[in-house]
Parts: C-alpha cells; sequence; structure tokens
C-alpha cells in the first residue's frame, strides 16, 4: 500500500485563497490525458496528462502517478496500478458474483493487516470495460513510527490473465477536521473534495483490458 501525506492549509488555502479556484489544481479535458499501458499484463488506463508519475514502492506496484498542485508541488492523490499472481483468477473471473464475498473478505482483512483503522464505506460488484469488478471505498489511518496518517481509498478489483488486479486512488484530503471553518470555507473544502472524487473516479473507470490476443474473460 502506498502512503499519502499532505497538508490541507498549504494546498487548499494556497490553491484557492477564499475563492473556489479548483480547477487550478488541475482538471484536464478529453485531450489532456494518457494512458499507461501495460504489455505484459495487457491493462492500460488514463490519467491526467499533468500528473507526476512516481517509482513505485513495492514489487507488485507496477505504475504510480501522483496528482499534484502546481505551484507548489503539494500531494492531492496517488493512484497506482497492481498485479499479484493468484492461483483462483481464472475461477473467479468466470464467475465474479458467485464469489464476490470471498474476494471482498479477502481483500478487507488484507488491507486491515497493513492498517492501524479501517471503515468500509462502500462495497460494489459493478463492470468495468466488460468485466466484472469490485469498486470498495475504504477509509484507514497508518502509523509509521510517531505519524499518523489518514486517507481515503477507492479500488476497483478484478481478475485478468492469472493476476489479481487492483487499480487504486488514495488521498488524505478526505478526511478533514471541519471544526473552526466558516460555513463558506466548510462549503468550499466540501466541493473541493467532491471535484477530487470525479476525477478519481475518472481515472478508475478507464481501466481497459486488451482481449486482441488474450482467451481470458
Amino acid at each position: 500500500m502506498q502512503r499519502f501525506q499532505a497538508d490541507f492549509l498549504e494546498i487548499f488555502f494556497r490553491i484557492c485563497l477564499g475563492v473556489i479556484c479548483i480547477f487550478i489544481v488541475t482538471t484536464a479535458t478529453a485531450n489532456e490525458y494518457q494512458r499507461y499501458k501495460d504489455k505484459d499484463l495487457d491493462v492500460s488506463f488514463v490519467y491526467p496528462s499533468s500528473w507526476k508519475v512516481a517509482n513505485p514502492a513495492e514489487e507488485a506496484t507496477k505504475f504510480v502517478v501522483r496528482w499534484e498542485t502546481q505551484k507548489t508541488n503539494s500531494l492531492v492523490a496517488t493512484c497506482y496500478l497492481q498485479a499479484t499472481s493468484n492461483a483462483s483468477a481464472d475461477t473467479y473471473s468466470e464467475d465474479f458474483s458467485r464469489y464476490y464475498e470471498i474476494v471482498r473478505d479477502d481483500f478487507t482483512q488484507a488491507t486491515r493487516d497493513r492498517t492501524d483503522k479501517l471503515e468500509v464505506i462502500s462495497d460494489t460488484l459493478s463492470r468495468v470495460d466488460g468485466k466484472d469488478v469490485m469498486l470498495t471505498t475504504l477509509d484507514v489511518e497508518i502509523q509509521n513510527l510517531n505519524t499518523k496518517t489518514s486517507m481515503r481509498i477507492f479500488t476497483v478489483l478484478t481478475f485478468w490473465n492469472g493476476h489479481q488486479i487492483n487499480l487504486e486512488c488514495g488521498s488524505a484530503l478526505f478526511d478533514i477536521d471541519l471544526t473552526g471553518y466558516s460555513e463558506s470555507q466548510k462549503t468550499q473544502i466540501k466541493e473541493f473534495q467532491g471535484h477530487m472524487e470525479k476525477q478519481i473516479m475518472h481515472v478508475l473507470s478507464s481501466l481497459h483490458f486488451d482481449r486482441s490476443g488474450n482467451t481470458t474473460k
């Protein structure tokens, strides 16, 4: 699991300065996206071209991209593609709905083992690019020595080419204590968070499976 840290005051108020300036953070139009393709896995997804590619921290992580503010390079969110070999991948892929609860529980427990606190916000059996997928939203807390980081993680999980495929995006900016903010500031923060989630979901929904030379469904 990647770790996300951000100072909300620096990110939000330097960007917005009391005005709704969300799009300065980087809103991409259709021609401002680029696609990452993994030729070994035959999977790909798109992300805004202004986001920055980063080095994976784990062997199973194939690609990492960071959404940062343009002026201060403060971290807004991180998205990454993970793939782990799974002996049951073909079985799960053929009838995902049948095995959904097993997959969900295994994924939740594996995440819980790596975090200090975990709350399941939602989990849904859905479809992306013609495949059954699990879409989950988790709030987690991770402690690293004396530092605690709370974040929200959005995950699309499925099985393909003998692997469990996870496309995940996470941000610490969904866990903001609104105490002490004015009503207008609270509204701006919530609108900013809504924009973040919309951008993240665009990335997740772009997951594509190249079936040109693949018989796995």
